[in-house]
């Protein structure tokens, strides 16, 4: 998808870290110290992004206009950070319905469902 859009992808900007506050905080700070940091950063959840607004409040960058972030859960972390963050929420009761569907069908020796797509509104 980068590169569609003519952006180089730079391995230096991939960072991992445990699923802490403090982790995510130590791993945004190096990132966002970097000669050319990034204008944007997407989490695995919504906690490792609360670390991420930290750090960038330690660099006294403001969130949007010096720094994106997003993260993933939908949780209630999300709507207690100022401002707000962007979040995509995880249909967990669907997926787990699904889930077991297709369990109870292989345990049935029934053919197996085939998922699409997940169907969530």
């Amino acid at each position: 998808m980068l590169l569609q859009h003519h952006i180089p992808y730079r391995d230096d900007y991939h960072v991992r870290s445990e699923f802490t506050l403090e982790a995510s905080y130590q791993a945004a700070y190096q990132l966002l110290t970097l000669p050319d940091a990034p204008s944007a950063i997407v989490c695995d959840s919504d906690m490792l992004a609360a670390g991420v607004y930290k750090a960038a409040y330690a660099l006294h960058l403001s969130i949007p206009n010096d720094l994106s972030v997003a993260g993933f859960d939908d949780s209630l972390v999300s709507r207690i950070l100022v401002p707000e963050l962007t979040t995509v929420a995880i249909p967990t009761d669907t997926l787990g319905e699904q889930t077991i569907a297709l369990l109870l069908s292989v345990l049935e020796n029934k053919q197996a469902l085939h998922f699409d797509a997940l169907h969530y509104h």
